[in-house]
């Protein structure tokens, strides 16, 4: 992850990307994280989650809303019982 990571960052000359994520991150804690407590521990520490990036197909910088990595942030939302303020194209 931290290999694609770099390589991301690399090829669009923009350091400013993070792909992974401390939480998930087995070096960095014993907690074991899925989308909906990352979400709530967002929530918890007021991120900004709105602005992290899921989508496998974006439209002009937007995540569709409709592909797999979509549905699944949606629905983690909504497990979380949180307000997705997610911009998604449609």
């Amino acid at each position: 992850m931290r290999a694609n990571n770099v390589s991301i960052c690399e090829n669009l000359g923009d350091w400013d990307w993070t792909i992974t994520s401390a939480n998930i991150d087995p070096y960095l804690t014993d907690r074991k994280y899925n989308k909906v407590s990352e979400i709530q521990w967002a929530s918890d520490h007021n991120f900004p989650v709105e602005k992290s990036f899921s989508c496998y197909q974006p439209v002009s910088g937007k995540h569709c809303g409709n592909c797999l990595a979509c549905r699944r942030r949606r629905e983690a939302f909504k497990k979380a019982h949180i307000k997705d303020l997610t911009e998604y194209v449609e």
